[in-house]
């Protein structure tokens, strides 16, 4: 979520949803990148990646934190200020799990709207895990092929 002056308190939003959950299973945060995820790109990833795999749910503002999340097979809520993070909920099959937020909504409904869709992504939870799996199988086919066929040509 996105932090500083001028924006909207995500911290008060992100606090207002974890009253709904138990301490054990809320993390604000799972980590950005630290010293010991080392200094290369691959390590980067790869600690990412790590960590995002042990989560059951996402939810999220930042593009390449919902990508991550697909790409560790967790299903996502995306909170939505961009075409591309609806472009990619879209692509994934987790827009009804997307969250219009580029229309003015306070903090209060955006919880009610976040936990609104976690339980229902709970609900669904085995069928929403493997359409998401299958929907980034197809979308790394259709990069496969792209790099392909830019590397050929």
């Amino acid at each position: 979520f996105s932090e500083g002056s001028g924006r909207r308190n995500d911290t008060d939003i992100l606090l207002r949803v974890k009253e709904k959950f138990p301490d054990n299973n809320f993390r604000k945060d799972i980590g950005g990148i630290s010293q010991e995820d080392g200094d290369n790109i691959e390590s980067i990833i790869y600690s990412m990646l790590s960590k995002m795999s042990g989560l059951d749910v996402v939810v999220g503002e930042r593009f390449h934190s919902l990508v991550t999340a697909a790409i560790a097979g967790v299903p996502f809520i995306a909170i939505s200020y961009d075409e591309k993070v609806k472009a990619l909920a879209r692509a994934c099959g987790m827009d009804e799990y997307c969250i219009d937020f580029e229309n003015e909504i306070n903090e209060d409904e955006l919880a009610v709207l976040i936990e609104s869709k976690f339980d229902n992504l709970l609900f669904n939870y085995s069928e929403v895990k493997e359409m998401l799996a299958e929907n980034v199988k197809n979308i790394a086919k259709v990069a496969d092929h792209d790099f392909n066929y830019i590397k050929d040509n």
